[in-house]
């Protein structure tokens, strides 16, 4: 009962403070707790005081009240009682009630028109005479999340900028909730304060986040946030303006009586206080002067007294200090030392200074020194400190005119010798104005001084009757004293009655403030109110957008869920603890072949029978009993199409809200594809593996560690290593000839995700590789589906044989273009050689045979022989191509071949040649060169010496006899030495190129012997055994000739109609021309010379027109700057198609002299050539039938 009547009183008193209807029905409501669960009531404060140390007791308790109500609704909590335990359990609840009694309702830039203001009036006073390194500090209390703040620092920024001041600033924003802190630091906000910020300040003041918008760091760097209660707390110091608005309105008047001093005190006497619209100063009005009533804006008033600050504390540290506190005795000792000094002053006041008052500009008197009774005397009536209350009839005019002086002037005002009575007596008196500004707030006072002369008068009351005889002077003085003091006296009536005017006036005046100050306490609390509902209107807005939300989502996660159900590519079902169907999306309609609408409210098990048969009713029924399960690789059957696949399928049970299994949920995959796709990936792998364990390349596959981990068979054959000692141990990071040859980089481009291709490298015989090979790598990335390296793949193929055919190849080249230019200079010399050798022949011929010179002129021929072999091997280097054939006695080609390259060795040749030896059809040059290397082998196979023997007689192959050979005709030729011999198992390859078994070979030469005996139409076998020698045999085609014509010179005149052949020549050299046309003129012929392919047409045509044709042209192949023989035939044909004409040229190696038919030649003859030579050759024309003719 005790606690009862304790809240009820407490009650009371606090709805006797409710001004609006709002609080007092909520007083009533306290009185009517107050009877019934008041105690809880005080109690839950309590509770919020010891857990979050926040005394609410002292807010306003409307407020209070009905947040608490609001939170009991919430709570569905019907009793104070109820609501407490919660609270003494709940501490989540709790600090929900104490975020709700917290209002925290701000936004930026509220009421603009403020910000504007302070631009406009006190911005300039702050910055007036400042320094930077004197910054402009505010403080604003009660700052909630930042928003004040940043606003406030955002608005001294802009200031600054557009007046071009260098002032630092800093902000102190205080909150009592430390989320609120934690968010102000942050200074990032949602994208709604777009509402009450500019487009401009939203671009130069915040960021664009992901999470909305966020203060720039020029104006988060001014600003310092803390958590503070300025209940408890002490204030900030030195500040320049404090920002505390709508904030007073949520406290009692004893908080308010706490606060509205420290706010003083923490302000710089030249500081400024900023409140809300409806908040005023209480009881402390004279601690501040207005400056702008509008928006509330407050300047500090210094005080000439000390103002007895009451600092916040909390009752544990206050005590503390209390018991703590030591008073020091000389401490004591000064302050008596100080009171002796101020009694002295005090007593030297009183007895040498003159008395006066301190009056304001209303004539209001506010102190009193020394005595001033004689001239100040309270009048009869309502207590006033009015002076003209105060002052008599004879000094007040005078006072009033000398107080209005020292207004206007501002400066002193002396009066003297103002007549005064006090009783009897008559008095002169001097009296001093003296202005005096206070420097706090810029207020004027006046200091009044009143200094009496010393003499004074008596008047008797007889004293007109004794003197009735004076004079007239006498008597018109004391007229013009009755008169002066009527004026007086009429004066004094006037200015009482402007008294007692001003009396009412003040008297109204306070009225007005009085009605003003109850208007400003109902606007407070309207203003409390509409904050409040403005909280309140901003939770139900963000309720009401958050159950919109959650109804949005819910909506979207229904329709997501169907869509996913409906969309899923795997069948999903449902079924409930009857194992009845509840859900059958379209996936397991195209999957089971069954329709939605068969399938809903059946039964599982007369769906599948087959889930009886292989088990799954168990599992099922374990799902029913809160397990999950996971079936793999089951078969099932598509009724719709007839076919059989496989599934896996995931069951889950389905939970309700109670945690109560109301069925399960399945999810069906068909992994028919996917085993299909299993096992063509098994069978994938094994071809891949074969591929890579056949494949030439050697195949390194490498972890990410740069450590083997895969190879091929080739790698063991390109390395010489065992697989199975380097998988697993090397690494290729590590390895020294791998950073020899440079090779890491590349590998360390393949780790970055690129394909490369490693220029062609050189190894050495380092960790046992093959020394000198030439490797060609190729490395590329494995990745997996993101794009990420998994492992390299580094192939390596061994290029040393191309790198030598490389160079073989680029040898060969450079002797085609020697040999080009040997050919040229072959042809030149042949012409040459032409004209010395038939002159040679000439002479010889026409000389006897005993004459001197014939001796000369046959070694002259000897050396022209010699000079001739010299120009053939030009011609056979030069040519490459096609074989010249003509008919040629082997056996002295063979034996002159063999014979000079054995000379100077130690192996001897060994001829068997048969007698009647057949012509064969080759070309001379080729065949020498294929002799040259064979004889050359056996020469390097014999280095110790021995026989080469060489074998040479006709043969007839008959069809099938020998493979790759044609019927016919043959000479067989066996070349047997008695060398080291071949191994079998290269005997297949010795005539592949580049192919060898020396040390110092290239492979060419029996690969060129292969090549030449092919083109000729022949072929070559070997037999080989090593320590026995090697036996190759060649057969060569013999010529299409009579086999047993002999070759006899004839002249013209043995072919019919001698005397009468007629011989065009045509050649651009004319001593050519001139041996050759007597060569034949010697043999009979009728010879013509011409030098260009035109001239010997049109002498052909010519010759035809007359009836006389000639019988065989001779046609030099190639005329410098003419028509050659190659163009010439065909016109000649074209004259003549039974034309004979045989092409002549020193360039061996043309396809012409090759293939002569087909361009309409019917014989060669190559230069230089000899008398008999011509004729012969002559003569086979002459023989030559035109149906062997094919022009090409």
């Amino acid at each position: 009962m005790e606690n009862d009547q304790k809240f009820t009183d407490v009650s009371a008193t606090d709805a006797a403070n409710f001004d609006s209807q709002e609080d007092r029905g909520a007083a009533e409501t306290l009185m009517r707790l107050a009877a019934e669960e008041g105690e809880c009531l005080e109690e839950i404060l309590k509770v919020l005081y010891d857990k979050e140390g926040v005394d609410f007791s002292h807010y306003r308790q409307s407020t209070v009240l009905r947040r608490i109500v609001r939170r009991m609704a919430l709570g569905k909590k019907s009793s104070f009682a109820e609501y407490l335990d919660q609270l003494k359990t709940d501490r989540r609840e709790l600090d929900l009630l104490h975020g709700d009694l917290l209002l925290y309702f701000t936004e930026f830039f509220r009421d603009p028109q403020i910000f504007e203001t302070l631009k406009a009036e006190v911005f300039p006073l702050l910055v007036a005479n400042r320094t930077v390194k004197t910054p402009i500090r505010v403080w604003v209390p009660g700052c909630s999340t930042g928003e004040e703040v940043y606003s406030l620092a955002i608005s001294l920024y802009e200031f600054l900028e557009a007046n071009k001041l260098e002032v630092s600033a800093q902000f102190f924003g205080t909150d009592l909730v430390a989320g609120h802190i934690i968010s102000a630091r942050a200074a990032i906000y949602p994208e709604k304060i777009a509402k009450h910020v500019s487009p401009e300040r939203l671009e130069r003041f915040f960021d664009k986040t992901g999470w909305g918008y966020r203060v720039i760091k020029r104006i988060r760097e001014m600003c310092v946030f803390a958590t503070q209660d300025i209940t408890q707390d002490p204030p900030f110091p030195n500040i320049d303006l404090l920002s505390c608005r709508n904030l007073l309105i949520y406290f009692d008047v004893s908080f308010q009586d706490t606060v509205i001093p420290l706010f003083h005190f923490a302000l710089k006497p030249s500081g400024f206080l900023l409140l809300g619209t409806s908040e005023t100063l209480g009881r402390f009005p004279q601690l501040f002067s207005q400056v702008d009533k509008t928006h509330n804006i407050f300047a500090k008033r210094v005080l000439s007294h000390k103002q007895p600050y009451r600092f916040p504390v909390s009752s544990s540290v206050f005590n503390q200090r209390i018991r703590n506190q030591i008073e020091p005795v000389d401490r004591a000792k000064h302050a008596e030392a100080g009171d002796l000094t101020r009694k002295i002053e005090q007593l030297l006041l009183a007895r040498y200074a003159p008395p006066g008052v301190l009056v304001d500009a209303n004539m209001q008197i506010r102190q009193f020194h020394g005595r001033t009774s004689r001239y100040l005397d309270p009048t009869t009536g309502e207590a006033s400190l009015k002076l003209s209350r105060m002052a008599g009839h004879s000094l007040m005019p005078d006072l009033y005119v000398a107080i209005e002086e020292a207004k206007r002037e501002r400066k002193t005002v002396r009066k003297r010798n103002i007549p005064f009575s006090v009783g009897r007596e008559q008095n002169a008196l001097d009296i001093s104005i003296l202005p005096v500004q206070n420097d706090g707030d810029n207020e004027t006072f006046f200091l009044l001084l009143f200094e009496e002369e010393k003499e004074t008068k008596t008047v008797a009351a007889g004293d007109g009757d004794e003197k009735k005889g004076d004079s007239q002077r006498d008597k018109e003085l004391l007229e013009l004293r009755r008169d002066l003091m009527s004026t007086k006296e009429y004066l004094q009536t006037i200015i009482e009655e402007k008294d007692e005017v001003n009396q009412e006036l003040w008297t109204a005046n306070e009225e007005v403030q009085s009605t003003n100050e109850e208007l400003q306490s109902v606007n407070e609390e309207l203003e409390a109110a509409k904050e409040e509902l403005e909280s309140s209107n901003e939770e139900l807005i963000a309720l009401n957008e958050e159950l919109h939300l959650k109804n949005t989502e819910l909506t979207e996660a229904n329709a997501l869920n169907e869509c996913t159900i409906n969309c899923s590519m795997d069948g999903i079902l449902s079924f409930d603890n009857g194992f009845r169907v509840k859900i059958w999306n379209p996936a397991m309609e195209r999957m089971w072949g069954m329709r939605r609408e068969m399938c809903l409210d059946r039964s599982l098990f007369e769906l599948f029978p087959f889930l009886v048969e292989n088990g799954q009713k168990e599992v099922l029924l374990s799902v029913l009993n809160g397990d999950g399960a996971i079936v793999e690789n089951q078969p099932y059957y598509n009724r719709e199409r007839g076919i059989q696949g496989f599934f896996e399928g995931r069951y889950s049970p389905l939970w309700d809200h109670n945690d109560g299994i109301i069925g399960g949920l399945a999810v069906i995959h068909d992994s028919t594809e996917r085993k299909w796709a299993e096992e063509r990936l098994l069978e994938s792998e094994a071809r891949f593996k074969m591929v890579m364990q056949q494949s030439p390349a050697a195949i390194e596959i490498y972890d990410l560690d740069g450590l083997l981990i895969g190879v091929n068979r080739a790698y063991e054959e390109l390395w010489r290593v065992d697989a199975a000692t380097m998988v697993n141990s090397f690494n290729i990071l590590r390895d020294g000839e791998a950073d020899r040859v440079r090779l890491l980089p590349y590998v360390q481009r393949a780790y970055a995700g690129e394909t490369v291709l490693v220029p062609e490298y050189r190894i050495s015989s380092a960790g046992g590789r093959r020394e000198g090979r030439w490797l060609s790598t190729r490395i590329y990335p494995l990745k997996d589906s993101g794009g990420k390296v998994k492992n390299i793949v580094v192939a390596v193929e061994d290029v040393t044989a191309r790198k030598r055919m490389e160079e073989d190849l680029l040898k060969i080249q450079k002797l085609e273009s020697i040999g080009t230019l040997a050919g040229g200079i072959a042809h030149d010399f042949n012409n040459i050689l032409m004209g010395l050798f038939g002159n040679l022949t000439l002479v010889k011929n026409e000389l006897p045979a005993d004459h001197p010179a014939v001796e000369h002129l046959i070694d002259a021929q000897k050396s022209m022989n010699r000079a001739t072999r010299l120009t053939q091997q030009l011609l056979i280097f030069a040519k490459g191509g096609n074989p010249v054939r003509e008919g040629v006695s082997i056996e002295t080609l063979v034996e002159e071949v063999v014979r000079f390259d054995l000379s100077g060795s130690s192996v001897k040749p060994v001829f068997d040649i048969d007698h009647d030896l057949w012509l064969v059809e080759v070309d001379k040059g080729q065949i020498q060169q294929v002799f040259s290397n064979l004889t050359i082998n056996a020469k390097q196979a014999m280095a110790d010496g021995g026989h080469l023997f060489v074998t040479m007689k006709n043969a007839m192959v008959a069809e099938g006899e020998i493979a790759d050979l044609a019927a016919g005709n043959y000479v067989k030729v066996i070349v047997r030495d008695e060398g080291e011999g071949i191994e079998e198992k290269f005997l297949s390859l010795i005539f592949d190129p580049y192919f060898t078994t020396k040390r110092l070979g290239r492979g060419l030469g029996l690969a060129t012997t292969y090549s030449i005996m092919k083109k000729h139409g022949g072929c070559i076998t070997v037999e080989s055994a090593p320590a026995v020698g090697s036996t190759f045999t060649l057969y060569l085609p013999v010529t299409r000739m009579d086999l047993q014509q002999s070759w006899t010179t004839i002249t013209g005149e043995e072919v019919d109609g001698a005397g009468k052949v007629r011989v065009l020549v045509v050649d651009d050299e004319e001593m050519i021309c001139k041996v050759t046309s007597r060569f034949l003129t010697g043999a009979g012929f009728i010879v013509t010379t011409v030098l260009d392919g035109k001239e010997a047409i049109e002498s052909y045509r010519q010759a035809l027109e007359e009836g006389n044709p000639f019988a065989v042209v001779i046609m030099d192949l190639t005329i410098p700057g003419g028509m050659g023989g190659k163009e010439a035939v065909k016109k000649i044909l074209e004259l003549d198609a039974n034309a004979k004409v045989i092409v002549s040229s020193g360039y061996a190696e043309d396809p012409v002299m090759a293939n002569y038919s087909e361009y309409g030649f019917c014989g060669i003859a190559a230069k230089p050539y000899s008398r008999d030579k011509l004729l012969s050759v002559v003569r086979q024309a002459l023989l030559w039938e035109t149906d062997n003719r094919q022009i090409h």
